[in-house]
C-alpha cells in the first residue's frame, strides 16, 4: 500500500493496485503506511526507508518503539553504507538528562535486547550510539536535520564509538 497526497485541497488517499490512478488522480508523493482497523497509519516516507539485506525497514516504526522506553528522550534510526548488505540500521538515541542536568546514561545491549523482543530481527539496529541534547543537528523549520545525523551516525559507526 502507498499513501499519497495529492490536489489543492490536500486530498489525502491510499492506492490498492492502481485504483486511484485509473481515476486520472495526479500523484504528488508518497509515504508509506498501513490500514488497520479503520485507521490509516503512517510509517515513514518512501524515500526514508532503509535497505539492509534485501528487507525494508521504516525507520519511524524503530523510532517509535525506541520512544516507548522511560529512558529515551528521542530516538533517530538512519541507514548508513554496509560493503555487503546495502546499508545498516543505526540508532541515535538521547537520553534524558539527570537531576544535575548531567546526560543520563543508556545501556544500549539492554535497550537492544527489548528491541529484539519487540521487533523483527532485521529491524533492530545493529550499532546504537548515545548523542547527547546538544549535538542533534535541527533545521529553521524545528524538524531534526536527518542528513546531519546520517553524516554523523556514518562518522560514529565508522569509528566504532
Amino acid at each position: 500500500m502507498k499513501v499519497l497526497v495529492t490536489g489543492t485541497n490536500g486530498y489525502v488517499g491510499c492506492t490498492l493496485g492502481s485504483y486511484l490512478m485509473d481515476r486520472g488522480v495526479e500523484v504528488i508523493g508518497f509515504d508509506t503506511g498501513f490500514y488497520r482497523d479503520g485507521w490509516l497509519f503512517f510509517s515513514g516516507r518512501q524515500s526514508d526507508m532503509i535497505k539492509t539485506s534485501g528487507s525494508n525497514v521504516a525507520p519511524a516504526e524503530v523510532e517509535i518503539c525506541l520512544s516507548t522506553f522511560p529512558e529515551i528522550m528521542q530516538a533517530f534510526v538512519l541507514g548508513v553504507p554496509h560493503p555487503t548488505h546495502e546499508q545498516d540500521v543505526v540508532a541515535l538515541v538521547v537520553p534524558w538528562s539527570s537531576e544535575t542536568g548531567e546526560p543520563g546514561k543508556l545501556d544500549t545491549v539492554d535497550i537492544t535486547a527489548r528491541l529484539r523482543q519487540q521487533l523483527s530481527s532485521f529491524k533492530v539496529p545493529t550499532q546504537m550510539f548515545v548523542v547527547p541534547e546538544d549535538q542533534v543537528p535541527w533545521l529553521p523549520s524545528q524538524k531534526p536535520d536527518r542528513r546531519a545525523l546520517t553524516r554523523l551516525a556514518e562518522e560514529l559507526a565508522k569509528n566504532g564509538t
